[in-house]
């Protein structure tokens, strides 16, 4: 019999960076194929539909986009332009429960940040009113008879800067907000020749330039 004390493995950093890499080196190409496909669902899921940063992806970049201090006119790096049209001279409020928040990535509107159901009163409870939304449009259904009371606004937010961007990234289901802005009636978007290629406009919504935007709890 032996004394000797037995032949014991520390796991090193190395270990732990390369063990991974063999077992998928090992893998069956099936399994590789599953393990890419459920890694990029799930990043599309996240990058579309949950309202975080992601190191930046998807978020206005203040730095490229070169803005007049009446954010009327946007352009970027590669010369693209953007013109903003407001539907009132004077700012609007919402404020409510959130029932909604999720990400706009529009290569074709970067400025464009959030959708944000904002809702009061009856449109506020599930068990009285149910809301979805989906493509930037809002729906939904009164679970009686009554008409429901109170409101429920779509607000697509761009915000004035990236002080706001970050309030709006604490926005979550559940949250009561006041968000202070002026509506936007039009964004034309232009290529560097001034040629139009595309413009967003709302259907029964309020796009909104966000200037303030307050958390109550």
């Amino acid at each position: 019999m032996s004394n000797s004390p037995p032949n014991i493995h520390k796991i090193t950093i190395k270990d732990l960076l390369f063990t991974p890499i063999g077992c998928l080196l090992k893998a069956s190409p099936v399994f590789i194929f599953i393990l890419l496909a459920l890694a990029y669902f799930a990043w599309d899921y996240v990058y579309n539909n949950v309202n975080i940063n992601l190191f930046g992806v998807g978020a206005p970049d203040y730095q490229q986009l070169s803005i007049d201090s009446g954010f009327y006119n946007i352009k970027d790096s590669n010369q693209d332009s953007w013109k903003i049209e407001y539907d009132y001279t004077g700012d609007s409020t919402f404020s409510g429960l959130v029932r909604h928040v999720s990400p706009i990535r529009l290569s074709q509107f970067p400025m464009l940040s959030h959708d944000i159901l904002v809702t009061t009163e009856d449109f506020s409870n599930p068990s009285i009113v149910t809301t979805d939304v989906s493509d930037h449009h809002f729906s939904w259904i009164n679970l009686d008879n009554a008409t429901p009371k109170g409101t429920i606004n779509l607000l697509h937010t761009v915000p004035l800067n990236m002080t706001i961007y970050q309030q709006l990234l604490k926005i979550q289901n559940g949250t009561k907000v006041k968000i202070i802005g002026r509506e936007i009636l039009r964004i034309n978007a232009y290529d560097p020749n001034g040629n139009r290629f595309a413009w967003w406009e709302d259907n029964g919504c309020n796009s909104i330039l966000v200037k303030s935007v307050t958390i109550i709890n």
